[in-house]
């Protein structure tokens, strides 16, 4: 094969490349996205369950430890 050939094919295979190397955005959707809304939910739902709980443990200490007391 002739060096211009040669040349000319890589030019080729290089603006190929380059040009598949566009800048995309990402799709603004995906069928994922409400499957992730909901187990972002859930997982809120679950930390104010819990701080519920903490408190509740706090509260029922703080007035157990205060009755035992003489």
């Amino acid at each position: 094969m002739p060096y211009v050939t040669r040349v000319i094919l890589t030019m080729i295979a290089a603006a190929a490349v380059l040009a598949g190397c566009g800048d995309r955005k990402p799709p603004q959707k995906t069928f994922v996205d409400p499957q992730l809304q909901a187990f972002k939910n859930a997982r809120e739902v679950e930390n104010s369950l819990a701080e519920g709980a903490a408190r509740n443990r706090a509260a029922i200490e703080q007035s157990s430890g205060s009755r035992n007391e003489p």
